[in-house]
């Protein structure tokens, strides 16, 4: 849905594989923009 989404819309996405734990100092430190959970369950 978010390939989907970029290429219709003319974004790119990288995805970033990170521990849950070290996501709020990539996300105020870093370029992060959003998160969402890598498991087939979600």
């Amino acid at each position: 849905m978010l390939d989907k989404f970029a290429e219709d819309s003319g974004h790119k996405i990288t995805y970033l594989p990170l521990p849950i734990n070290q996501f709020p100092k990539w996300f105020f430190e870093e370029d992060i923009d959003f998160k969402f959970p890598d498991n087939r369950r979600w």
